[in-house]
């Protein structure tokens, strides 16, 4: 992770688990199957994009899985659980440069073995069944994303599975305009230095990344769930003040008279609108 995506990560309130509440207006709020869930922590999102295909894949009785960029292990530890109904026992091993997050993990799930390891750079080689990454890749600078993916496959065992996850949308560029302005008045970095540090790739630039470091079997997962973030969200996200929020509406709104397509309008309220993209892999 780049420095200035640190910086920025820096301004959160609370760690992912923490964020239990669901519902519209609520930070990581997405739609998915008739009702708003939260991203971060929903049963059966996770189970949809993970532990179904996992079980679907890998047909084993124990499993080794790595999450690249864990944070605090929430998404590990419901794998795990929902795995263990299935009878299949996991070490689960969490890698992060967060030494916050990795002391959560550790004191809440002291059965996930948390590791400070700079992810973009070579851990184990060849002895995981399952590496997986869930909302980190944005936050991987392009010139070392090559190195992220490389890092990933280079863990996996022959024939280990790849599952990646991250907020995208179709017009990448508009999106991530928009994005650069709110992240570079959330890190105090101008908008064209967020571009370069904190970019969401469209489905086909981490298509062609994930084919270089040598995977095969690529395939888009399908699932139809949006991403639902309003401005005053992000309050609940990050330390912002009034005359900050006040500008984060005004970016609101100028991107919605210019690139109403990217937006809803619910309750009168303007939501910036993302897909979950979802890849899985094979080494």
């Amino acid at each position: 992770m780049g420095r200035v995506s640190q910086k920025y990560e820096e301004r959160i309130k609370k760690s992912y688990s923490e964020f239990r509440k669901s519902g519209l207006g609520k930070w990581a709020a997405v739609y998915y199957k008739g009702i708003f869930r939260n991203q971060y922590s929903d049963p059966k999102l996770i189970y949809d994009i993970f532990t179904k295909n996992i079980i679907g894949e890998i047909k084993k009785g124990s499993i080794t899985i790595v999450d690249f960029g864990g944070g605090d292990g929430v998404l590990l530890n419901i794998i795990k659980q929902q795995l263990s109904k299935k009878n299949i026992n996991t070490r689960a091993i969490n890698l992060d440069t967060n030494e916050k997050s990795l002391k959560l993990c550790k004191n809440k799930y002291p059965w996930i073995e948390s590791k400070k390891h700079n992810i973009t750079k070579k851990y184990k080689t060849s002895f995981a069944d399952l590496a997986l990454s869930r909302f980190v890749l944005q936050y991987i600078n392009k010139k070392e994303r090559p190195n992220f993916f490389k890092s990933m496959y280079l863990t996996l065992k022959k024939g280990g599975l790849l599952i990646i996850l991250w907020p995208g949308n179709d017009y990448t560029k508009e999106f991530n305009r928009f994005t650069s302005q709110i992240t570079g008045l959330i890190s105090k970095k101008s908008p064209k230095e967020m571009l370069k540090s904190h970019w969401y790739p469209s489905f086909n630039e981490a298509k062609k990344n994930i084919k270089n470091a040598g995977f095969n079997k690529i395939e888009k997962v399908k699932l139809k769930a949006i991403l639902f973030t309003s401005a005053s969200s992000w309050k609940d996200r990050f330390k912002i003040n009034k005359n900050d929020f006040l500008k984060i509406e005004r970016i609101y709104k100028y991107f919605f008279i210019r690139y109403p397509y990217l937006f809803k309008k619910l309750n009168k309220k303007i939501y910036i609108t993302s897909n979950l993209f979802v890849i899985k892999a094979k080494k």
